[in-house]
């Protein structure tokens, strides 16, 4: 008697062989909550997606806890990175960092989940492995790629974080400017001079690819002996994807198949 309880659950939860047959599988509950948003579902809202009452969501997991780490668990594993098209490492660079950025900053959970370890490191070997191929074929050794990864990897999270945080201040006071303007009326006329000074160096949106990915490349051409014209990169601005928007994105990128073959020589500039 003891055990039926536990019983019960885990035979709901695999062989689906008692009681009514399902009219959802666990793989429509997950892609549910990523089209509702990871930020805005519930579990009452998922259940009115699938048309289905909440009782039956419980089949298949625990709590909404367990599904967000879930849901963000399958969008980490669809992240899809840049195709390799021969083009100059350093174009990659900077199509991977936007793209990756760009990724992150939709779905705020995400850039959780991978300051929490991401979707494990099995997971991330195997991105890398995509990227330091990339890089490998043009020359770089793999110490180098690797390296590289590491570097993109920490700016770009850097870039989503601060992409995110200036759109949360957008929303909700209308501009950077504006919010740090109502910050200071918590102050004294004479507090945080140099604040005040400062307060539009403060406020101006920080270019991700021109302040903090631009150094990187930089240093690692330089480490090449090789000589970048910038006027030749492309720079893709943020994108700026609805709630409603982003999954459909996120879905044509992942059924866009990758162009290209890694080039066995190293590419010229």
């Amino acid at each position: 008697m003891a055990n039926r309880g536990w019983n019960a659950k885990w035979l709901n939860k695999s062989s689906g062989s008692v009681g009514r047959p399902r009219s959802v599988s666990r793989e429509q509950v997950i892609a549910a909550a990523v089209e509702i948003g990871l930020h805005h579902f519930s579990m009452a809202r998922v259940a009115e997606h699938l048309g289905v009452s909440i009782s039956t969501l419980y089949q298949y997991v625990d709590n909404r806890d367990e599904l967000l780490k879930l849901a963000i668990d399958h969008q980490l594993s669809v992240v899809d990175l840049p195709g390799d098209r021969e083009q100059h490492w350093a174009d990659y660079l900077i199509e991977y960092a936007t793209s990756l950025r760009d990724v992150l900053a939709s779905e705020p959970h995400l850039i959780l989940q991978v300051m929490d370890g991401g979707g494990g490191i099995e997971r991330e070997l195997a991105l890398t492995e995509r990227f330091v191929a990339v890089l490998v074929a043009r020359g770089f050794t793999v110490a180098e790629a690797v390296a590289t990864w590491r570097s993109v990897g920490a700016v770009t999270l850097g870039g989503a974080i601060t992409l995110c945080r200036d759109r949360a201040a957008a929303a909700r006071d209308g501009s950077s400017s504006r919010m740090l303007q109502q910050a200071f009326t918590h102050f004294d006329d004479d507090a945080l001079p140099l604040m005040r000074e400062g307060v539009e160096a403060y406020a101006t949106p920080m270019d991700m690819v021109e302040e903090l990915l631009r150094p990187v490349i930089e240093d690692i051409a330089r480490k090449r002996g090789e000589t970048l014209v910038w006027a030749e990169r492309k720079i893709p601005a943020p994108t700026a994807a609805t709630d409603e928007e982003q999954p459909a994105r996120n879905a044509a990128r992942r059924r866009a198949p990758a162009k290209g073959r890694p080039k066995s020589a190293k590419a010229k500039a």
